[in-house]
């Protein structure tokens, strides 16, 4: 089965301007495979870290299946960040050895019925600004987002009913 096709906005432009905003104020929760990753780029001794400075912290689950976070500094930067704004994963392996969750930031992907639905979360200052290119012209690296975090399978669900207790 094929991809489904993107239906992206017609009027937002976005690119990232390096603010740091998104390594300040979400939480990334790491894949046991992206922790192993990160793990063996032997970070420790590399510029930018203290020896023995946490790079994950356990986020939640029990300690027979414990699920990680990236760890934070005291000013509530990700330890990843370096002193530019920009990613050490990213300045030393490339985009694509960052966390799925790093990688997708801001976009979000709704499967829709006949078409996936391509959004930007409001929390990037580059997004409400409206800066950047337009999103057609990132349609090659959202199809490769796509096939990494929508399912081939997928099709539209609709919404979870809500219940006056979960209001």
């Amino acid at each position: 089965m094929s991809q489904l096709p993107l239906q992206l906005p017609v009027l937002q432009n976005w690119s990232c301007h390096n603010c740091g905003g998104c390594c300040r104020q979400h939480a990334i929760e790491i894949t046991a495979e992206e922790k192993l990753r990160i793990e063996q780029q032997n970070w420790s001794g590399e510029p930018g870290f203290q020896q023995g400075e946490p790079i994950f912290e356990w986020h939640s689950g029990p300690p027979w299946n414990k699920r990680y976070k990236l760890a934070h500094r005291a000013d509530g930067a990700c330890v990843f960040l370096n002193e530019q704004g920009l990613c050490r994963i990213h300045a030393k392996f490339g985009e694509p050895a960052k966390p799925l969750a790093c990688r997708i930031y801001p976009y979000a992907f709704h499967p829709g019925g006949k078409a996936v639905n391509v959004g930007l979360r409001f929390s990037c200052p580059s997004v409400v600004a409206n800066l950047g290119k337009k999103l057609t012209e990132n349609r090659n690296e959202l199809k490769e987002l796509q096939r990494l975090v929508v399912p081939e399978s997928a099709e539209f669900s609709p919404p979870p009913l809500i219940t006056a207790k979960e209001r």
